[in-house]
């Protein structure tokens, strides 16, 4: 037995110094594969890490859903480039009310984005943001009101809350509460300006 243990040794490193090259290309795979095994989990660790650190820094339970044109490359978020496409291709109603009934969801705000001109008596704006939106929004993503009220059902048609620094472009003032301005022809009465 000891003597068989002995042939087997013996005949391994025979192996090992007749195959020198053969021997380094294993070690050198091996070393090859251990590296790209320990950079994809840092990588993994990495991107967990920062998705982590990016979801802890929005309120808790904020997702955003959207639609995306699937022939045309989005660019952002609000991406503007094909209103018309986003208007007529958003979440039906039924599937804001599914979303809204699903446990733990704290509230479901309906967004439309769009580029628009606004214009006041004194100033025009040009491809400002306008996000159509319902009341729920200033929960949603826990806005902050500097002056006025936000939309609130049972308020005028067609409210509508700017923030400070279109309030200036449009008003030349930052407090414009009840002053109107135009969006493609509509007229809109400021009920609130956002910090």
């Amino acid at each position: 037995m000891k003597l068989a243990f002995l042939s087997q040794i013996s005949g391994t490193i025979d192996s090992l110094r007749s195959n020198r090259s053969r021997n380094l290309l294993t070690i050198l795979g091996i070393g090859i594969g251990a590296f790209c095994i320990a950079t994809v989990l840092a990588l993994t660790n990495g991107a967990q890490r920062l998705l982590v650190e990016d979801l802890s820094n929005h309120k808790t339970g904020t997702i955003l859903i959207r639609p995306v044109d699937p022939i045309q490359k989005q660019t952002g978020l609000f991406d503007l480039s094909d209103t018309n496409w986003l208007a007529s291709n958003g979440l039906p109603e039924s599937d804001l009310q599914q979303i809204s009934s699903i446990p733990d969801i704290a509230s479901a705000t309906p967004l439309l984005p769009f580029s628009a001109n606004l214009t006041s008596t004194q100033h025009t704006t040009n491809n400002d943001l306008v996000i159509g939106t319902t009341p729920s929004l200033v929960d949603t993503f826990d806005l902050k009101i500097k002056k006025g009220q936000f939309l609130e059902e049972g308020i005028v048609d067609n409210a509508a809350v700017i923030g400070e620094d279109l309030s200036l472009r449009l008003f030349d003032v930052e407090d414009c509460v009840g002053q109107t301005f135009q969006i493609r022809g509509t007229s809109f009465v400021v009920v609130g300006v956002l910090e």
